[in-house]
């Protein structure tokens, strides 16, 4: 599964400003009022906030994150927490918190806005065992359609094709699917994994990577 392997190519995040209107009613008496806190201006973190806090990430991982390359896990949350708001976290777990994400966006669709995706590289190691493997199934395949064995010199042709001309191996993922699997539990993992349409956060931001915002996409999901 492309969900296992994590060599991470990404571009820097470019910083975006935010307008937030404020609508006013009819008119009332005046009274005074209490002046409301500016939002924080958009600041990304310095390189070496991003450290301390992919530090402190690596710490909370869920052991299917730890089974695998840590220095592959390490890029990932690097990315994460290089492309959001120095003033948000996605694992805050305040349920009235966002995180905006502000790195690459998928196209938006007809019907769909643009949504939170993260490039994901395999090696060439992966490239290798993805290569053998995909070798394997056609060969099952032909012996259980009757083709009989395939000869040597085909397969060895086969394996050099595939080594010149290996297959694309930088693909999109959805920034959620990849901090579920960082960080979910098992319940909630699996079932946006299952899902075959894009997650959608419980605030229902299409740009929003909160992973306290999981839960509620898992129907049915046991009251704790």
């Amino acid at each position: 599964m492309a969900s296992t392997f994590f060599g991470i190519d990404f571009s820097d995040c470019t910083g975006l400003s935010r307008v937030c209107p404020q609508l006013f009613g009819g008119k009332k008496e005046q009274q005074p009022q209490a002046a409301e806190a500016p939002a924080p201006p958009l600041e990304f973190r310095t390189r070496q906030q991003v450290g301390i806090l992919v530090d402190r990430w690596m710490t909370k991982l869920h052991p299917r994150a730890v089974a695998m390359s840590q220095d592959d896990i390490r890029a990932i949350l690097d990315a994460v927490a290089t492309c959001v708001s120095r003033w948000e976290d996605p694992l805050d777990p305040k349920p009235y918190r966002c995180c905006k994400w502000y790195g690459e966006q998928g196209e938006p669709t007809t019907y769909d806005s643009p949504t939170p995706i993260m490039k994901i590289a395999l090696n060439q190691e992966q490239q290798r065992q993805q290569q053998q493997q995909q070798r394997q199934r056609q060969r099952q395949t032909s012996q259980e359609g009757g083709g009989g064995e395939t000869s040597s010199t085909a397969s060895t042709a086969d394996e050099d094709d595939a080594q010149a001309q290996p297959p694309s191996s930088v693909f999109s993922v959805d920034v959620r699917r990849v901090l579920a699997f960082c960080f979910a539990d098992d319940d909630v993992y699996n079932g946006i994994a299952q899902h075959t349409t894009k997650p959608a956060a419980e605030c229902n931001s299409k740009l929003c990577i909160s992973t306290a915002h999981f839960a509620r996409q898992v129907p049915n999901r046991p009251p704790h």
